[in-house]
């Protein structure tokens, strides 16, 4: 009768053994996901400030004056009979 509650107590010792094992291994993962959503989120906020410039270019560019001045300052363009200089 001894040895099997020996044999018992040994088998829940490395149950719980095992249990301990599994939630250091879980939880050690969790903060490496918790890291990578971090960095994701500042790719995210990156992404989102991006965006926003480029919808305040087409803003820009949808005002006939700025587009004008846009295509002559980066474009080279010019109007029929305008002489352009590069400097």
């Amino acid at each position: 009768m001894k040895r099997l509650v020996f044999l018992w107590n040994i088998i829940f010792g490395l149950i719980v053994a095992y249990q301990l094992y599994d939630s250091a291994i879980r939880y050690s993962g969790r903060k490496e996901i918790q890291k990578n959503i971090a960095s994701v989120d500042v790719d995210i906020k990156k992404a989102i400030e991006q965006k926003n410039k480029i919808i305040q270019n087409t803003n820009d560019l949808t005002n006939e004056d700025k587009f004008e001045r846009y295509v002559r300052d980066n474009l080279n363009f010019k109007k029929k009979g305008e002489v352009a200089y590069k400097y």
